[in-house]
């Protein structure tokens, strides 16, 4: 409830109130059940209420009157049901009741908070949709809009008179209800409070866990990051609740006694604060950086839909066994097909089918476990078995195939050629109009050995050969061993004969960038794990020409994707000097594909491209490697 605004002014001219920063600890958390009941899950339905009521009727777990009817079973939604879609209120309102009756009936309901419930809890309002206003607009009165004006202006106007050091100076109360009334929409207060500690879904949501274990199986929202080998399934829910309640407690402290108003930016807030010491800033500036924020939290973690599975597989291993369990249900990341998904050897199952149609164009699906099996049910009524997700890091036109594309690069003129400043070659780019669409490439020609695949001696001044001929073999054989981190790489026509032509990764930078522009690196996907990866592969190609210009860094998960390799493939059979072989560690996965290559395949995938001493070489570097990381006996 609100302060009365009489009794907050009073407060507010006497002095202010100093707020303490509370650290919320040692939670009682009950998140693991057991139970040999049918248990089923769902993700993400982003306010979608009547999507989401069809396929809980489609799985028989309510019934027409929305009534719980699952008797025992066990119903899980791993989070967000906010943002984005018209209806989560009504939606919060049948899981609450479910919750009640689920209980009753002998079942439970179990609720993962996800990032969007984080987001509304903590005042991060950047994807509510018009409509959730909308939903709260009976519940706000003009009463209550006036008290949070008061307080809006009284903020600003003590801020601006420290800004401008001038006591008497006042703001002009119509011109800024004006903008106050376009920047806080009618519900937009009634709906804060009623997510509030104190309101009806934020106590509700507050009461929740962030990881929840049925049987042995994990429920969480976003993913399971390395950063949660080594703790207990009831230190991370306490840790990321201790978290979220520390700072909902100061937030809305602040804002009760006029230190914060509402429409400042989540980020911009600590630096917002006025009337408080500054230790007490200092303090809740650090909390913005609480790991519950940071991509590696459960809630924003995807690392199982998009990181690597040649190391991700044995992270997740790692994680589950630490938490005692065989599989991990999330949600967050849509599906590429719009349909459940299964990853890293059935370690992961992907919920995210986009319920919410009018955004995501994807529809209703619900996990349904009986007996240890696992199906998916959809709103249609379909049933099938989670399809397998294989992994991209290169964003590739989804409206074409691989063989379409690669014939694309290699016979369609260009509609646009222009030259690069940067790389001795100097490179071109091409651009292809598809269909309204836009696809790039890189193209160049260099080949200081020619017809170097066909010798059968080794040459002093071809051991180092720069040939584009390096950078095709390089793709096909990050194929072949199922990296698939080098962008499509072929020929075409040049005036030189033919040459290199590469698919251009877009929106895409150089560490040589990101270094020269300060950023850190923040993806999802382990940057050790991939520069590790990423040696193994230039130790066995003998590529020793790398360096920040051509580490290539995909900007929307932060994946590193492998480029220009035209000085690769020497015919020594040492490993390189250059690069640093200390630390290499070979992951199951990793030594698979290296145990797995043969020279009868790279020779039947690149023997065109390569020499047999060129292979030999290979083959060579392949056994040096395996014995950098040897195995236990």
């Amino acid at each position: 409830m609100l302060i009365s605004l009489n009794r907050w002014l009073l407060a507010f001219l006497v002095s202010a109130v100093l707020i303490t920063l509370k650290p919320v600890s040692n939670l009682a958390l009950a998140a693991e059940v057991h139970t040999s009941e049918t248990v089923w899950a769902f993700a993400d339905s982003h306010g979608d209420y009547q999507e989401l009521t069809k396929l809980l009727k489609t799985a028989e777990i309510i019934d027409e009157d929305n009534n719980w009817r699952a008797g025992k079973s066990i119903l899980v939604s791993t989070g967000d049901v906010l943002d984005r879609g018209p209806g989560p209120r009504k939606i919060f309102d049948l899981l609450i009741k479910l919750e009640q009756q689920a209980t009753e009936a002998g079942g439970k309901l179990l609720f993962s908070l996800g990032n969007h419930e984080v987001m509304i809890l903590v005042g991060d309002l950047r994807y509510v949709a018009p409509a959730e206003y909308a939903e709260f607009e009976e519940d706000e009165t003009e009463a209550l809009r006036d008290q949070y004006f008061e307080r809006f202006v009284n903020y600003h106007q003590t801020k601006l008179r420290k800004e401008q050091k001038n006591s008497r100076l006042k703001i002009d109360k119509k011109k800024v209800r004006i903008k106050f009334d376009e920047a806080f929409p009618k519900g937009y207060f009634a709906r804060y409070e009623a997510f509030s500690p104190q309101g009806k879904y934020g106590k509700w949501l507050l009461n929740k866990d962030f990881i929840n274990k049925v049987n042995d199986r994990l429920f969480t929202h976003g993913g399971l990051s390395p950063e949660l080998v080594g703790k207990t399934l009831n230190e991370v829910n306490a840790q990321l609740k201790g978290e979220l309640l520390t700072y909902v407690n100061a937030w809305h402290d602040l804002l009760s006694d006029g230190s914060l108003t509402h429409g400042i930016p989540f980020r911009q807030r600590a630096k917002s604060i006025i009337n408080q010491k500054e230790e007490f800033v200092t303090q809740f500036n650090s909390q913005e950086n609480a790991f519950l924020f940071s991509t590696q939290s459960p809630t924003w973690y995807r690392g199982a839909i998009y990181c690597h599975p040649f190391y991700e597989n044995e992270s997740l291993r790692n994680i589950l066994a630490s938490f005692d369990a065989k599989q991990v249900l999330l949600g967050h990341s849509v599906t590429p097909t719009r349909r459940v998904n299964q990853r890293l050897n059935n370690q992961a199952i992907l919920m995210d089918t986009g319920m919410l149609g009018d955004v995501y164009g994807g529809s209703g699906n619900i996990i349904q476990i009986i007996d240890d099996k696992l199906s998916v049910l959809n709103s249609s009524g379909e049933v099938y078995q989670p399809e397998t997700a294989y992994h991209t890091a290169i964003n590739y036109p989804t409206n074409l195939s691989h063989d379409e594309l690669v014939k694309l690069l290699e016979t369609k003129e260009a509609d646009k050629t222009e030259k690069l400043k940067t790389g001795i070659t100097r490179p071109s780019r091409l651009t292809f109009n598809v269909n309204g669409n836009k696809i790039r490439a890189l193209s160049k020609y260099i080949d200081d050995s020619p017809n170097l695949q066909n010798e059968r001696k080794r040459k002093p001044e071809d051991m180092y050969a720069d040939r584009y001929h390096n950078d095709i073999a390089a793709y096909r054989l990050s194929e072949l061993m199922g990296f698939k981190l080098v962008p499509i790489s072929t020929t075409r026509p040049m005036d030189e004969g033919r040459g290199l032509v590469q698919y251009w990764v877009e929106n895409s930078y150089t560490e040589y960038e990101a270094n020269e522009k300060g950023w850190a690196y923040d993806g999802h996907c382990s940057y050790e794990a991939q520069m590790n990866m990423m040696r193994v592969f230039d130790l066995l190609i003998h590529n020793f020409d790398r360096n920040p210009t051509n580490i290539l860094i995909e900007e929307n998960q932060g994946q590193l994707v492998w480029i220009d390799h035209s000085r690769s493939f020497s015919f020594r059979r040492k490993l390189p000097r250059e690069i640093d072989r200390s630390n290499i560690k070979l992951t199951p996965e990793v030594r698979k594909a290296l145990t797995e290559l043969t020279k009868d395949k790279v020779k039947k995938s690149m023997g065109d491209l390569l020499n047999r001493n060129q292979i030999n070489a290979l083959m060579k570097r392949r056994d040096l490697i395996l014995n950098l990381d040897p195995l236990d006996d």
